[in-house]
């Protein structure tokens, strides 16, 4: 038998999913897509405070918003993948991961915490969800001019806050998985 790219990948499929079962090893990824979205935000959050332009410091900060709000998207995938919710991917949310498990009876502590993160408008996930919207509901370039000067922007504390609070909600909810 001839060894190529091709076979390679088919055996290391076949390997992976006899040692950790296909649903374990995908579970896995995206679990490691999480934590590398929020490691990639701690990074950007050091970049913010010796950043000396406005533009800069915006870039940034929006940056650390695309991959904080990436890393909860990727744990509710994790979620909805554990308990086989059959929430559209394409969709992802707390909301529609609720929906889905209430329509199949059942209710998940992790999804009912971020519902109620969500109800309050003062809350990390509502303050995280509410700027992740502005900054990447942009159309045009006039648009895109108006949302940059107009766009209340997030502090470097409020980041900080909501990078923590992610970061100790889906290791609380990691935690309280491992009991499930």
């Amino acid at each position: 038998m001839v060894l190529s790219a091709e076979n390679n990948r088919g055996w290391i499929f076949l390997v992976n999913r006899f040692h950790f079962g296909y649903e374990e090893f995908m579970s896995q990824a995206v679990s490691l897509r999480s934590r590398q979205q929020l490691h990639m935000a701690r990074m950007l959050m050091q970049m913010i405070e010796p950043a000396q332009a406005n533009l800069q410091r915006q870039a940034l900060e929006e940056a650390v918003v695309f991959h904080l709000y990436g890393g909860l998207q990727h744990f509710l995938q994790e979620l909805n993948e554990l308990y086989a919710a059959g929430a559209s991917a394409q969709q992802l949310s707390a909301e529609h991961l609720a929906q889905a498990l209430k329509a199949q009876g059942r209710a998940a502590p992790a999804v009912n915490e971020l519902m109620v993160f969500s109800a309050d408008e003062h809350s990390w996930y509502s303050l995280l969800s509410v700027k992740y919207h502005q900054i990447s509901q942009v159309d045009t370039a006039t648009e895109q001019m108006i949302v940059a000067t107009s766009s209340p922007a997030l502090t470097s504390e409020q980041l900080a806050g909501c990078l923590q609070s992610v970061d100790l909600y889906i290791q609380r909810a990691r935690e309280g998985l491992r009991e499930y």
